[in-house]
């Protein structure tokens, strides 16, 4: 007994000697498609020569398969069995190539890359072109930025000589101050004992900056300031101290900056640099510095 298997695209029947194929997944020589085999029994009777022979039945054109794909008729016994689950090497050998490519560019990337130790970085320091200026009575000279606005009045009519230079966000006012030029005698009054050192928070220069200090504060609520340190500028022994403090919402907020004590003959003088900013503050720092150094007499 024989069997036959029937492609149901395309017609095809192909004959089988057993059932060993059945229930297996095949593909047809002839239009390409596949299919599940289910095997039918085929008479082996052939029919007598007093029949008038039947008309070859025509066979549904092949299908059409890729761009106007034709295929050959299939022999009997030519089915291939179709291996299912399975991955096409070329398929493996492309993703093999794009999973070593794609961790490769990975890798060079990170290599690439610029680790930075963590931690507080340095500011970079803006540097200025500076300039000379002095004030309206020629009692008080500083050292600017060339492009900044420099300003001065005052010294006459009992009125105090005062410098006003402002640029970016930052201002520095100098001006002669009566009440701690008069501070500065009282505390200058007390005298010392002959060949004593005096400590540096007892010299009159010392006393005069403390005092000071509550002009800060009655304009700026909250006020805080560092402890004040000793500098020689240009006008002779002086103090400084770094603050922050708010001067309300319609003077502009929170100011940071430095406050200076300084002489001046029988003058002090006292000098305010104020940023809009933390930041401007660390970026302009030695700046300001530079300038409180540099005043005195032009």
């Amino acid at each position: 007994m024989s069997f036959k298997a029937i492609c149901p695209d395309c017609g095809a029947s192909y004959s089988m000697s057993d059932r060993s194929k059945e229930g297996k997944k095949l593909k047809c020589k002839k239009c390409g498609g596949k299919f599940v085999a289910k095997l039918e029994e085929s008479s082996s009777s052939k029919p007598s020569k007093s029949r008038s022979k039947p008309e070859k039945l025509m066979a549904p054109p092949p299908k059409v398969r890729g761009k106007d794909a034709i295929r050959n008729e299939p022999k009997p016994g030519e089915l291939e069995e179709v291996v299912t689950g399975g991955t096409s090497k070329p398929v493996m050998i492309g993703a093999i190539f794009l999973f070593i490519a794609f961790w490769g560019g990975v890798i060079f990337a990170v290599s690439q890359m610029e680790f930075k130790p963590s931690g507080p970085t340095e500011v970079q320091q803006v540097q200025l072109p500076m300039t000379q200026g002095k004030s309206a009575q020629g009692n008080i000279g500083v050292e600017y930025p060339t492009e900044w606005k420099f300003e001065t009045d005052g010294g006459q009519g009992g009125v105090a000589e005062w410098i006003r230079i402002t640029g970016d966000d930052i201002s520095v006012s100098i001006r002669t101050n009566l009440k701690a030029s008069a501070m500065g005698d009282i505390a200058s009054a007390g005298g010392t004992i002959q060949d004593e050192e005096v400590p540096e928070e007892l010299e009159p220069i010392a006393a005069v900056h403390d005092f000071l200090q509550a002009d800060m504060q009655s304009i700026m609520e909250p006020y805080e300031e560092e402890a004040p340190e000793k500098i020689e500028t240009k006008a002779g022994n002086s103090r400084i101290s770094k603050f922050q403090g708010d001067r309300g919402f319609v003077n502009g907020g929170m100011a940071y900056g430095y406050r200076a004590t300084l002489p001046s003959g029988n003058d002090k003088l006292k000098v305010v640099c104020t940023c809009e900013s933390e930041k401007d503050l660390e970026k302009y720092d030695s700046l300001l510095r530079k300038m409180i150094l540099s005043i005195g007499r032009p």
